[in-house]
């Protein structure tokens, strides 16, 4: 079984709206309904778990009910925090299905995922227990102690940029994040991992697959959905 965990908890603060992102338009159709009907579409996709912030779930309910999604197998009330989020999803989810089943961890703020790009994830998960979608970075990076001056400028051929989904062995994430230490947080599901010595591959990821935070993400969206 392949399991597609949609963390859809953030605010969307810096998006400037009292709607969180997810639930805003994007070229007619609400951004979660966009990840959504990508992975209700997927064949390899099996049952989808939703992760929303509470005060938003029945809204998100609702929605579940009106789009007909079949593969939804449950809407789950989110933490603090993204690490809490993951975590209460993971839960759910060990209760209900096998520890070796594949289960995809994707942001619901990445509408433009592909069908390809999960694919290829469920097979490298498979094969490895862990991996994350990435791609090269392009610019240059530096480190700044003040942000004025120019400090460090590591090897941009060894740097990549991090994308969802991730996709792991179900109960190789749940342990994970049991292991890991209360109070400490990380950016994402494969950190957790990697902080504990455990080794996550790559999935050469898409750079139309990408996260919307701000008001000209959107227009950048929209303008690749209309090609």
């Amino acid at each position: 079984m392949n399991i597609a965990l949609i963390l859809a908890g953030g605010s969307g603060s810096r998006m400037g709206a009292e709607t969180p992102k997810q639930f805003l338009p994007l070229e007619g159709r609400q951004i979660l309904l966009r990840v959504l009907d990508v992975f209700q579409a997927h064949p390899e996709i099996g049952q989808i778990c939703v992760v929303s912030g509470e005060e938003w779930s029945g809204r998100l309910k609702y929605l579940m009910e009106q789009e007909g999604y079949g593969k939804v197998c449950g809407v789950v009330d989110g933490g603090q925090t993204r690490r809490g989020s993951s975590f209460r999803g993971l839960s759910f989810l060990m209760e209900r299905f096998s520890p070796d089943d594949i289960v995809l961890i994707h942001d619901a703020a990445r509408p433009l995922v592909s069908g390809e790009l999960i694919s290829e994830s469920i097979r490298c998960a498979r094969r490895f227990h862990a991996c994350t979608a990435a791609i090269p970075l392009q610019d240059t990076v530096l480190e700044s102690s003040d942000g004025r001056n120019t400090g460090h400028i590591p090897d941009r051929k060894r740097l990549y940029s991090v994308q969802t989904p991730q996709a792991f062995r179900l109960g190789t994430i749940f342990e994970g994040h049991r292991r890991f230490p209360a109070g400490r947080e990380v950016t994402d599901d494969a950190g957790i991992l990697a902080a504990q010595g455990i080794n996550v591959k790559l999935v050469p990821g898409e750079k139309r697959n990408l996260k919307i935070t701000s008001p000209e993400d959107m227009l950048i969206a929209a303008a690749l959905l209309k090609g």
